[in-house]
């Protein structure tokens, strides 16, 4: 209709490298910071849902890592203790609809890895960080078809099938290669991202989203880049892009003017949200 009243909108946010920080506390300092933590997100977040009927929530990963008290959460669980892990508890509250893979997440092996991964109440997708044969069952599949009944412009519900991928840095397989001992396979980003969203898109994503846990970088970067956020963008088969991990403000005055569509809001790197739509 060229009044648009069957069209939907709909309106992405997403968190990144919260990096443990849950309440506004630093925990070498013992002492409150406002800056910081999940919680404070809280409000801002269900303002969104409060003025748009059709929200999602992702993360990008970097979760698991960055304080001493998800060390303790961590370790802790790696002792047999009970789940699910303190920081997946906070997440669990909020109703995520998906996440991707972080490189700190495989700080502490996969065995902790995987006990953590249980706790969530939403699915998480990493499609260029895979686990070699024989190193068990996969952390967690390539790809995310996600089917959400939203409301149109007009009142009425549809059905939105949106596809959701994420990559992380290659480099990650090295970085913690004395945990891993070489049971993660890393895949260049884009190369990963081109294959998943294109086979999203026939298994019938009207829409996709691509969860990049890696910063902007240059628009023809090497293969095997640790950024690759401007390539990422140029893929035909993506519909939105967050970024992630070079914990850098955005925009900046070297990068190229931010569109319309894409409002950052940031305290810190540690506790961000950005939207889209």
């Amino acid at each position: 209709m060229r009044d648009g009243s069957e069209s939907i909108a709909l309106r992405l946010l997403c968190t990144t490298d919260l990096h443990g920080h849950v309440l506004p506390w630093d925990y070498l300092a013992g002492r409150r910071d406002p800056r910081i933590g999940l919680s404070r997100l809280v409000p801002l977040i269900r303002a969104h849902r409060l003025r748009q009927p059709n929200v999602m929530l992702f993360d990008n990963g970097d979760f698991l890592q960055g304080n001493p008290m998800t060390d303790a959460e961590t370790e802790r669980l790696a002792q047999g203790g009970p789940g699910p892990h303190a920081v997946v508890a906070a997440m669990n509250t909020l109703d995520y609809d998906a996440g991707t893979l972080g490189n700190h997440e495989f700080n502490q092996g996969l065995p902790v890895l995987r006990r953590v991964l249980r706790g969530f109440g939403h699915p998480l997708t990493s499609s260029n960080l895979t686990l070699a044969p024989g190193s068990g069952a996969p952390l967690v599949p390539p790809g995310l078809l996600l089917r959400r009944r939203l409301t149109r412009r007009d009142g009425r519900q549809a059905l939105l099938r949106i596809g959701v991928i994420g990559v992380a840095p290659p480099q990650t397989a090295e970085w913690d290669r004395l945990r891993l001992g070489g049971q993660l396979l890393a895949e260049d980003m884009v190369l990963a991202a081109r294959r998943q969203a294109a086979e999203l898109r026939t298994r019938g994503a009207d829409i996709v989203v691509l969860l990049a846990h890696s910063g902007p970088g240059v628009a023809r970067p090497q293969q095997g880049a640790e950024n690759a956020g401007r390539a990422l963008a140029a893929l035909t088969d993506i519909d939105a892009l967050f970024l992630g991990h070079t914990h850098s403000l955005l925009p900046t005055r070297s990068a190229p003017e931010a569109s319309p569509r894409s409002r950052v809001r940031r305290r810190r790197p540690d506790a961000s949200v950005v939207t889209w739509g």
